[in-house]
């Protein structure tokens, strides 16, 4: 009889213990779990950003801008990235804004390394993308009233021609490179060499 009631208190014992030991574990997961429904219903996390993104129809994917402090030219700059169409019919960047120029443009480097303007904006194919690059299409920053350093970051709205828009934030890196020179007449010419 001694042995049968120690063999069930020992018993007991452990299915006990193996309970407490189960509380923290299934605490700590129901509260990650929770966690994770509350950023996805308030918009914050990785997983509801990612998601976010997903349903934009356009996005401009690893956005950044060329620092232009310290440069010769440090009212311009170019902000580059991968403009991607998540929709099923082709999309036409039209135009960009930015509270850091004064002027924005659409631009193309030509085989001459002479960037100019694009008339009648990027076409981005359905389920596709374009890829914006120092030396090829990119968008303009012009008439900056400040330069812009690396780790700053520079707000850009995009619009499209059926007048959707969509706010980027591009962050500002060093790069040297790509020395193209501005085809656009007396009023911005001269070599970029900073762009």
């Amino acid at each position: 009889m001694t042995t049968t009631r120690r063999t069930r208190t020992l018993r007991m014992s452990l299915v006990t213990t193996g309970a407490l030991l189960a509380v923290p574990l299934l605490l700590a997961g129901c509260a990650q779990g929770a966690e994770t429904q509350a950023n996805a219903e308030h918009g914050t996390g990785s997983s509801a950003s990612a998601a976010n993104e997903a349903k934009a129809p356009l996005a401009l994917e690893g956005a950044w801008a060329k620092a232009n402090a310290g440069g010769k030219m440090t009212d311009m700059s170019g902000v580059f990235g991968k403009l991607v169409n998540t929709t099923d019919k082709e999309i036409v960047l039209e135009s960009a804004a930015s509270p850091a120029a004064k002027m924005v443009q659409l631009h193309e480097t030509g085989a001459d390394g002479k960037m100019s303007e694009v008339k009648g904006g990027f076409t981005i194919p359905a389920k596709g993308s374009l890829e914006l690059a120092p030396g090829g299409n990119h968008i303009m920053l012009m008439e900056m009233p400040k330069p812009i350093a690396a780790g700053d970051q520079v707000d850009v709205t995009l619009k499209t021609a059926d007048g959707k828009t969509v706010d980027v934030h591009a962050l500002v890196k060093d790069y040297s490179g790509a020395n193209e020179s501005y085809d656009g007449g007396s009023e911005h010419g001269g070599d970029h060499g900073s762009h």
